[in-house]
């Protein structure tokens, strides 16, 4: 057969696609890729003989039931590690609903969202292949709507390429557990569900492929031996409510185990798992990364026990009332890299920190507010961070000594003494990916130094001396991905961070000075910010329609918050093109017509209307019925009648005669 007849084929096979796909585009409203942009990627592929020997990703099409909503889809790329314990900060999108032919884009994984409301079409997953969803999410009701249950996870039975199952407020049993077992390529799970007992965990241990188990259920120490079989997991999260803690020695059966995270809490005080509960941890060999959450009562001689776990490299006790007296028990760990003592409970001092700063090997550290220039001279020697968070009446002399740190990629400062000096010594970190500074004395001249930082991807900046226009000056920052900034004033000039355009979550709120509002102009920066999804503008006042028909053209946007006093159905109007919005608060003044605009975002989940909701019960239950995913509708109430000194002459006049007229 010659090369050209070869070379028909393919072109056949490819034009065979193209048909199918631009069929499929014309009967739903998910994004795809554009069509010129799939006949380049094949023309690459024909005409480059190294890609024709490996293939090329191409979009997909997953095929759901044409009259039911199963629930709403996101995707991740492909290339991503599925999430963890350890990391959740992954960048799903939104695709829309799952109805009808869906198109994934090429190297996109797929996951499904099935809320409370949307469990009765589960029948619905039968016509999918076994490996169209990576991750599927099930929730069930917390307001007395219907549970998740066993009946549910039969419908999952045939998904036998699911590598992530959610399972949240449920009354799953091991009934349900039994449903699941062909799912042998799981390999993260999470279960909540107060009536999973010991006996279940023999069926979950049957998942063999499982690397993260959460498991929020009341399981005991000796259910934990049942566990074993799981020779290829790597995380374990464990609601220690009956667990006293001799069952933690079973976990040394599991060869791979690097991660542990114990929580619970007990409204009514009573926990089994205390200080004693933690001398077993150094019995898990292969135990890397812990975790011990503030809600249970651990004091100074529990943490003491972790000295004995040398095998540790990660320890997290936020929260807890660690001493100086235990980070010199703690120093002696050989492995340790990772260490957080942080928050309001912690009892850690400057001369705890001169511990810390003897533990060479660390790469990130998290500390409370009470560290002064004194404690950060202790940590001037630790060259090998990457990661520090610590807060106190630290100066600009004291960031000067954290100025040798080069390989750090995340700072976080809660210091009000700092001044655009110690900006300047901050801005020499050229490596910073990640920077939080709170009550910092910074001012414009203090944040145009950071625009040094070209590696920066997350900015957060709270209650400093900076202006709105302040942010004009970050615009050479390309590679930032998130920008959060609170309570700072505004001047005359408007903003313009329209340089922004790598920007993905940006949150932006003044003074809550009543003199400070937000201007229309200053959003119509934010038409160029086509990669947004998550957007937030405070206080709510200030803006009009007119503010928000700068944002008409941000369609991939997911949450959105803001709202102002001359906000109008008119201005609903704009976001009708959001189709992947899912999150949404707004203040105004609008009526039925403008909730009738809101019925084109079939994705909604959340919306709240924290004022100027003038509608009525009938316009309100209207909605909500063409509304097939909308677990949260909250009304805060209609516009506020304007005052009598706020009404024109005559119905002023009118106002006092029908007063008179009442007495």
């Amino acid at each position: 057969m010659t090369r050209h007849l070869w070379a028909g084929r393919i072109l056949f096979a490819a034009s065979v696609i193209i048909t199918h796909l631009a069929a499929a585009q014309g009967s739903i409203n998910n994004t795809i890729t554009p069509r010129g942009g799939l006949l380049n990627s094949i023309g690459k592929y024909i005409l480059n003989p190294d890609k024709a020997a490996r293939p090329q990703p191409v979009p997909r099409i997953v095929h759901f039931p044409p009259d039911k909503d199963l629930g709403l889809l996101k995707t991740i790329e492909a290339s991503k590690t599925h999430p963890s314990i350890v990391n959740t900060h992954f960048n799903y999108r939104g695709l829309g609903p799952a109805r009808g032919d869906v198109i994934v884009p090429a190297g996109k994984r797929l996951i499904l969202y099935v809320s409370e409301r949307t469990l009765k079409n589960l029948p619905g997953l039968a016509g999918l292949k076994p490996d169209d969803l990576y991750k599927v999410s099930l929730r069930g009701s917390y307001s007395g709507g219907p549970k998740l249950g066993d009946i549910h996870l039969r419908h999952l039975a045939h998904l036998t390429g699911l590598r992530q199952l959610c399972l949240y407020n449920s009354n799953i049993t091991q009934r349900g557990i039994q449903h699941i077992l062909a799912l042998k390529q799981l390999n993260y799970i999470e279960i909540s569900s107060e009536r999973l007992d010991n006996r279940a965990l023999p069926y979950i241990a049957q998942l063999s492929s499982l690397e993260t188990l959460v498991l929020g259920a009341p399981v005991t120490d000796e259910g934990l031996r049942s566990l074993a079989p799981l020779k290829n997991l790597k995380e374990l999260f464990l609601r220690v409510k009956n667990i006293r803690g001799p069952g933690l020695r079973h976990l040394a059966e599991l060869p791979n185990l690097q991660y542990l995270q114990v929580k619970y809490t007990d409204d009514r005080g009573k926990y089994v798992f205390g200080d004693s509960s933690l001398r077993y941890i150094k019995d898990i060999p292969t135990l890397r990364h812990l975790k011990v959450w503030w809600q249970l009562p651990i004091t100074e001689r529990g943490i003491a026990y972790l000295a004995q776990c040398t095998q540790l490299e990660e320890i997290e006790l936020s929260k807890l009332p660690v001493t100086d007296r235990n980070l010199s028990q703690l120093k002696a760990l050989p492995r340790l890299k990772g260490l957080d003592v942080s928050g309001g409970e912690s009892k850690v001092t400057d001369a705890g920190v001169m511990h810390v700063g003897q533990m060479k090997q660390l790469e990130s550290v998290s500390l409370p507010h009470t560290i002064t220039d004194t404690g950060a001279a202790h940590l001037a020697g630790l060259t090998r961070l990457k990661s520090l968070k610590l807060g106190g009446p630290i100066t600009d002399a004291g960031i000067s000594r954290l100025a040798g740190l080069k390989d750090l990629e995340e700072l976080e400062l809660w210091c009000d003494r700092i001044t655009d000096t110690g900006i300047a010594h901050i801005a020499t970190l050229t490596k910073l990916r990640t920077l939080k500074l709170a009550r910092c004395r910074m001012s414009n001249a203090g944040l145009a130094q950071l625009a040094r930082l070209k590696s920066l991807e997350k900015l957060s900046i709270r209650g400093t001396n900076i202006t709105l226009s302040g942010l004009n000056r970050l615009n050479p920052l390309k590679k930032l991905r998130e920008l959060t900034v609170k309570f700072i004033a505004r001047d005359e000039e408007l903003l313009d961070i329209s340089g922004l355009t790598a920007l993905e979550r940006l949150s932006l709120s003044l003074s809550l000075d009543h003199k400070y509002e937000h201007r229309d102009e200053d959003l119509a920066c934010l038409s160029k910010l086509t990669r947004l999804q998550h957007l937030g503008i405070g206080p709510r006042k200030g803006i009009t329609d007119a503010g928000l028909g700068h944002l008409a053209g941000l369609t991939g946007i997911e949450r959105l918050h803001l709202g102002g006093k001359g906000v109008t159905d008119a201005g609903l109007a704009h976001l009708t093109g959001m189709k992947r919005l899912t999150n949404m608060s707004i203040s105004g003044d609008f009526s039925d017509k403008g909730l009738r605009h809101l019925e084109s975002l079939q994705a909604l989940c959340v919306l709240d209307f924290w004022r100027g909701a003038n509608f009525t019960t009938r316009a309100m239950n209207e909605f909500k019925r063409k509304m097939p995913y909308l677990a949260v509708f909250r009304n805060m109430g209609p516009s506020p009648k304007p005052r009598t000194s706020e009404l024109p002459a005559s119905n002023r006049s009118q106002s006092r005669t029908s007063s008179r007229r009442r007495r």
